[in-house]
């Protein structure tokens, strides 16, 4: 079996962070349709991994999500995509991953195109 990680320090979520959470967290992933592998061990990873973000999840929900740069792209990649007037364009899944990935800013994303006029979706698929 796969080792879960420490519990949070009492400081950071005190008891609010519980099996209980994660029991109620699995449901309604259930409910929309998400399964946890057959497999035990795939199953015990996927559990482990589950719980590391569970805790970002609730500070994230409060307000205070992680300071790392990639998470800050990944947000700011997501607060785009929720605001964007171009959701019904067909090729927004380039300026997205781009953004996300930080290989373009979101001028560029509303452009649709780099800096040096390489359009979004001329980007290499397995990085866009």
């Amino acid at each position: 079996m796969t080792e879960l990680p420490p519990p949070p320090a009492p400081d950071h979520d005190g008891d609010r962070f519980t099996i209980a959470l994660f029991v109620d967290v699995k449901a309604v992933l259930e409910r929309h349709g998400y399964q946890l592998p057959t497999d035990q061990a795939a199953r015990d990873q996927a559990i482990t991994e589950t719980l590391a973000v569970l805790g970002f999840l609730g500070k994230a929900f409060e307000g205070h999500p992680p300071a790392d740069p990639a998470t800050a792209q990944w947000n700011e990649a997501i607060d785009w995509l929720l605001n964007s007037r171009h959701t019904a364009d067909e090729d927004i899944q380039a300026a997205f991953w781009a953004l996300a990935d930080g290989r373009c800013t979101v001028e560029e994303a509303d452009r649709g195109y780099l800096a040096d006029y390489t359009p979004l979706t001329d980007l290499p698929q397995e990085e866009a």
